[in-house]
């Protein structure tokens, strides 16, 4: 029997892709993110893990006779066509979570960012005019301060 095929139209972590080439019974091809490239790719494919930035939908799908499954990296199913895809049997699924310590993370860099003011100081570098005016542009320190974050989900 040939290997299951999965099409990866997305940057995976090479953490991610050796998981699925260290498989036997896997076949994993690279493509780029690209309506030419997938639809070349799922000629033959049995799955595709793709991001949002793929719109997959039923004229793509029909030029996908083995496919069984879409797995989308990230909370939303944002443009795959769920009728089509559920009409043809593909079962459809994402990676809600996947995201969120970076999220997060990221989040925690903006904030330390805006309290130390890190654009208007790079602005004014740019300009110039940072060594005349350092101490206004100095920002807060936020130890000894509280700070909250509220959120909902697992990025919160």
């Amino acid at each position: 029997m040939p290997p299951f095929e999965i099409a990866v139209a997305t940057d995976l972590t090479e953490e991610g892709l050796n998981l699925l080439r260290g498989e036997d019974d896997l076949r994993v091809v690279a493509v780029r993110p690209t309506r030419r490239e997938v639809r070349a790719a799922l000629t033959t494919a049995h799955a595709l893990i793709a991001r949002d930035d793929l719109s997959i939908d039923a004229a793509l799908l029909a030029d996908a006779p083995r496919l069984r499954v879409i797995g989308r990296v990230g909370a939303s199913l944002n443009g795959i066509d769920i009728d089509a895809a559920s009409a043809r049997g593909i079962m459809v699924m994402n990676t809600p979570g996947v995201s969120a310590v970076a999220a997060g993370e990221h989040t925690v860099a903006l904030i330390l960012g805006l309290a130390r003011r890190l654009v208007e100081m790079h602005n004014s570098l740019a300009a110039g005019e940072w060594v005349q005016d350092r101490a206004s542009l100095a920002g807060v320190q936020l130890q000894g301060k509280t700070l909250g974050i509220v959120g909902f989900g697992r990025v919160g």
